[in-house]
C-alpha cells in the first residue's frame, strides 16, 4: 500500500527485472524522504569503506571540468548506466544485496552568484 502511495506521488518507479520488483527513486523531485533515504546510504557507504575488505566492495571517485550546459546530457547517462546495470545484473533470490551509490555534484562554488 504504501509502495502504490509513493508511486502515485510519483516518487518511486517499479522496474519488473526476473519476476522480481527494483525500487528507483523518480528523478528530479525534492524530496526531504529521498534526501533522508541518501544521506542513510551514504553513511552506510563511510561504514562500508572502513569496515569491509577490498576484495567485496569498489570506491571510485573522479573530478572532472564540464560545461554546465551538459549537466541535463550527464544525469541522463547516468540513469542509461544504473538501469543497464540492473538489466544485466539484478537477479531474485540471491545471498547478497549491494548498494551503488552515485553521486554528481559541484565541487566549485559559483563565483557568479557570489556578488
Amino acid at each position: 500500500l504504501a509502495m502504490a502511495d509513493l508511486q502515485r506521488a510519483g516518487l518511486v518507479d517499479l522496474m519488473t527485472k526476473n519476476k522480481s520488483q527494483v525500487v528507483k527513486t523518480s528523478h528530479n523531485i525534492p524530496s526531504q524522504a529521498i534526501r533522508h533515504y541518501h544521506r542513510q546510504m551514504l553513511e552506510k557507504a563511510i561504514e562500508a569503506l572502513d569496515s569491509q575488505p577490498v576484495h567485496v566492495r569498489d570506491f571510485q571517485s573522479i573530478g572532472i571540468a564540464i560545461d554546465a550546459k551538459k549537466i541535463q546530457q550527464i544525469k541522463s547517462e547516468l540513469n542509461h548506466f544504473t538501469d543497464r546495470l540492473i538489466e544485466k545484473y539484478h537477479q531474485p533470490n540471491t545471498d547478497h544485496v549491494y548498494q551503488l551509490q552515485l553521486a554528481f555534484f559541484q565541487l566549485t562554488k559559483d563565483i557568479k552568484n557570489e556578488s
